[in-house]
């Protein structure tokens, strides 16, 4: 026992030193949940030390005491994991790091599952949801890029009941061309992630149109992402790296415990919560976090200002991108269940806002001042939403994503609106057939 006590002391030793020299160790700013932890450890360390000392002396209360230690230690992680696998059944879709574009989606084929759905999520090699795009394409056929977070990508429904799979076939039977419609949906996506996404990687795909589909959650996202953005010296966004591939062993135990463990999960996290500020902006990608929407709430008083000239800075950047390609960009808005009507998206509501919330309209005139003094042109499918009658819910009861019936209204509501807007362009109009001289 002495001698596995050893062991085990140099190797914690060994790793709280790695710990403090990789990058951002010793010198980065401790939080208050960041020295909670190095205490606690310390602490440990000090018990390992104690009883390799004296060992000799208290041979039998220091194995009693180690052996009831580390029994307890394994069973809570293996009950713990055990119940992860149980209670938890929610799956979305999956992401990796990258060190551009912060994460992207990672391909092969996901179960999407909660309370609310089960369905199937197939990503190409692209990154992109449902069949995997020619390179170059097929002469004659029009691309439109459809650009998002989880709502365009269609998390909680097939690949064929997602909105741009839908406005595939609808595009088809109302333009004179053949139509493509590309689905580039991110899970937890803002405008700054997007406009990286297109330029450095979604351009070669040589679309003809491009909507970006701006969700409620993006005006707090946009935040955390610029927060970790490399702005080169003329004030160009360079990339939003993704922390994770900083290759810190915090973050690898900190995804470990987010990943297979519940109860001491759900712990960890709260108090990270309260005791890290880093955690509260970092938190604005999860999917349950009141912050997020509280800007849409009547009563709201905090100075947005910055925040919309941080969200339409990106937004404007992807206008000016594809307008020196000469490629039309149009934005599109829709609203969540809380700003539809009471019925919708209950009880899910109740996690990210209080009972008596009432949603409020302004964001909503923001967004249209904000589009008609930058000259961009926006597609409002709120209307749509609201005068929808129907027995089908429009958003998922727990899930806050559109139902099947939800994606069929975001699709109805840009069809025309956007056929209108494409038919300008003479690259969705048919050729000019050359007659008899």
């Amino acid at each position: 026992m002495r001698r596995f006590l050893l062991v085990l002391l140099l190797g914690a030793s060994s790793l709280l030193v790695a710990i403090l020299v990789e990058p951002g160790g010793w010198r980065r700013p401790w939080s208050p949940f960041s020295l909670l932890c190095l205490s606690l450890y310390l602490v440990f360390l000090a018990g390992l030390l104690f009883s390799v000392v004296r060992y000799r002396r208290h041979t039998a209360a220091i194995q009693n005491a180690w052996l009831a230690v580390l029994a307890s230690t394994l069973c809570l992680v293996v009950v713990d994991a055990v119940a992860n696998r149980l209670k938890d059944m929610n799956r979305y879709a999956r992401t990796e790091p990258d060190p551009v574009v912060h994460h992207r989606l990672r391909p092969g084929t996901t179960t999407l599952q909660s309370e609310d759905f089960l369905a199937t999520l197939d990503v190409n090699r692209l990154g992109l949801r449902g069949r995997e795009p020619e390179v170059p394409k097929q002469r004659g056929v029009r691309r439109l890029l459809m650009l998002g977070d989880s709502f365009t990508l269609g998390e909680g429904v097939s690949d064929t009941q997602a909105f741009p799979a839908l406005l595939e076939t609808s595009l088809a039977a109302r333009l004179p061309v053949a139509v493509e419609v590309l689905n580039a949906g991110v899970d937890s996506y803002a405008p700054i992630l997007s406009y990286l996404d297109l330029r450095e990687n979604l351009l070669r795909l040589d679309p003809d149109a491009i909507v970006l589909s701006l969700d409620l959650s993006d005006l707090l996202q946009e935040q955390y992402y610029r927060s970790l953005a490399r702005f080169g010296s003329a004030g160009e966004i360079e990339a939003v790296p993704n922390p994770r591939l900083r290759g810190r062993i915090a973050d690898w135990v900190d995804d470990w415990i987010k990943t297979n463990l519940y109860f001491v999960r759900f712990a960890y996290l709260e108090v990270r919560r309260r005791l890290d500020p880093e955690e509260g902006m970092e938190a604005v990608i999860q999917r349950r976090n009141g912050d997020l929407l509280a800007y849409t709430l009547a009563g709201d008083t905090v100075d947005r200002s910055g925040q919309w000239r941080d969200l339409f800075d990106s937004v404007s950047r992807i206008h000016a991108l594809c307008r020196g390609k000469s490629i039309p960009f149009i934005l599109a808005v829709y609203p969540w269940g809380h700003q539809v009507n009471d019925r919708e998206w209950r009880p899910g509501r109740s996690y990210w806002m209080p009972a008596d919330a009432v949603a409020s309209d302004k964001v909503f005139e923001t967004i249209r001042r904000e589009c008609v003094d930058r000259g961009i042109p926006l597609i409002d499918t709120v209307p749509a939403f609201r005068s929808h009658h129907g027995d089908e819910p429009l958003y998922f009861s727990h899930d806050m994503h559109f139902t099947p019936a939800g994606h069929r209204v975001m699709s109805g509501a840009l069809l025309a609106p956007l056929v209108e807007i494409l038919l300008a362009d003479p690259r969705f109009r048919p050729p000019v057939s050359q007659g008899a001289s």
